[in-house]
């Protein structure tokens, strides 16, 4: 009632001020003094509830001295008092307050042991903040854990919480079952608690709930349902409760990422654009790097290779190392810029460091070429290596010819055959070429004319040159019954690489 009484006192002076023609009016003055003879009355009744052992009461008298509002200083010991006053009386709010005042020693020296008898007392009260708080206790994820601290028990005090609508614990109970923190990945009982969490607009768990109703991971897969949480986390207002800047941006990235692939909203380059762009501003370090690909190949936007160079360069600042790949391609390709192979050896050579199997073979192009650096094949040779072992198909075919060739490198028909047939069996016409050949002379590898007739009829099926007439060549030497078991050989092998 007296809550209600101050309202009604602001309302009719507010009305009263506001309504001049019809009603004398009130001067900023009168209206802070009624305001303050309002919070006076408020605050002499509750001391006097207080005083009369109202454990609410004493609560809020608790706070008042801790906050010093009012007629009451500051004074964080008369502020513990009178916290202590309404925990002894098992009020779960003044409980709670206690145990803050134990952690970080307000008032009273500074006890964690207290901080949690007086917790775990406001918890078991039934207060969902400190059943939270509990969860938070005892989960491993958190600054300062308990030394028995396991998921388990935070899910048991994280669940209590939760049913009570608390959206920080429903998201946390999310995140758990999400990252299989407790006995293995629960995927549907994580979307159940982001999805909870989401419903009390909390944008974290937006993003959450969205990702895995595009992924279809523990709900159905959904792409207009996950721009929808994209969506509502992006446009959150900055004074929602718990709003959060950097999910507000992590939505941008998302929906932009979204508009541009068309999933779950009309496919629109300008605005995955726009979006990309405002996730960047935030500090969404993968929006620049994908804005800047939009901007290095101008793809149904207005190609800007100096844009495509910053956003390039900020993302490999926040730690996009693939960054220095593409600033490497920009500048070897020169793409709306002058050529600079100087440039691209150096972000190459960047990328190179990082494992990036593409930047280490262009990195060798660079050196077996002679541009931007001093010709060596032999360095060529390493960074080719590197890449090979990485994966990267055309270091192989380089790696390859180099060992056929002994250029650079001492000539060894073996490891050449080892590289090309590996790129060759990832589908590369050049290479199944070559090895057809190596095989049909015996160079690395055992004369085999039904594995040479293979390759050379999948390089002939790919318009590789020569390759039509190797495979006529070679055919001559077999038997009808070798053709015929080279050829199921090709079709074995054409279908196995269609089943992936």
């Amino acid at each position: 009632m007296v809550f209600l009484r101050l309202f009604l006192v602001v309302t009719f002076v507010f009305t009263a001020f506001g309504a001049a023609n019809s009603r004398p009016s009130f001067g900023d003055d009168e209206i802070a003094a009624a305001i303050a003879r309002t919070g006076a009355r408020i605050h002499r009744e509750t001391l006097r509830k207080a005083e009369a052992g109202d454990p609410a009461a004493q609560n809020r008298m608790g706070k008042n001295y801790h906050y010093g509002r009012g007629p009451f200083r500051k004074d964080e010991a008369t502020a513990f008092r009178w916290w202590m006053k309404s925990a002894k009386q098992g009020y779960a709010e003044g409980q709670k307050s206690v145990s803050s005042a134990y952690l970080f020693g307000n008032g009273v020296k500074e006890d964690r042991s207290k901080w949690k008898y007086w917790l775990e007392k406001a918890a078991h009260g039934g207060l969902a903040s400190a059943q939270e708080s509990m969860g938070d206790h005892y989960s491993p994820d958190m600054l300062l854990p308990a030394k028995d601290a396991s998921f388990a028990k935070a899910i048991v005090w994280y669940k209590r919480a939760a049913s009570q609508g608390k959206f920080i614990a429903q998201y946390r109970l999310g995140v758990i079952y999400h990252q299989g923190d407790a006995g293995g990945k629960k995927p549907v009982d994580a979307f159940h608690w982001f999805k909870a969490a989401s419903d009390k607009g909390y944008g974290p768990a937006m993003l959450m709930a969205g990702q895995m109703s595009a992924s279809g991971t523990g709900t159905i897969q959904d792409f207009a349902s996950a721009a929808r949480y994209y969506s509502e986390a992006l446009n959150q207002r900055s004074s929602t409760p718990y709003y959060s800047a950097q999910a507000s941006s992590q939505a941008a990235y998302l929906l932009g990422m979204a508009t541009l692939k068309g999933q779950g909203v009309t496919q629109d380059f300008g605005e995955g654009a726009r979006l990309l762009a405002r996730a960047g501003r935030g500090g969404v370090a993968a929006a620049k790097f994908y804005l800047a690909g939009l901007y290095a190949d101008g793809r149904n936007i207005r190609q800007d290779p100096a844009t495509a160079i910053k956003l390039y360069e900020e993302a490999f600042a926040a730690g996009i190392k693939d960054s220095a790949y593409y600033l490497g391609t920009l500048y070897e390709r020169g793409a709306g810029i002058p050529t600079d192979y100087g440039k691209a050896a150096k972000w190459y050579r960047k990328a190179a460091a990082d494992r990036i199997s593409a930047a280490q073979a262009r990195l060798g192009y660079l050196y077996h070429a002679g541009h931007g650096v001093s010709q060596d094949v032999t360095v060529a040779a390493t960074w080719y290596e590197q890449a090979a072992t990485g994966g990267d198909v055309s270091a192989q075919v380089e790696l390859g010819r180099l060992y056929f060739s002994g250029h650079g490198v001492d000539k060894n028909f073996q490891i050449a055959a080892k590289w090309l047939g590996m790129a060759a069996d990832q589908g590369v016409p050049y290479a199944q070429g070559h090895i057809g050949s190596m095989y049909a002379n015996g160079q690395g590898v055992p004369q085999d004319f039904k594995q040479a007739f293979k390759w050379f009829s999948l390089a002939a099926a790919a318009n590789n040159a020569g390759s039509v007439t190797d495979r006529d060549s070679v055919a001559k030497k077999m038997t009808p019954s070798q053709v015929a078991e080279a050829q199921e050989m090709v079709a074995k092998w054409t279908r196995s690489k269609s089943q992936k």
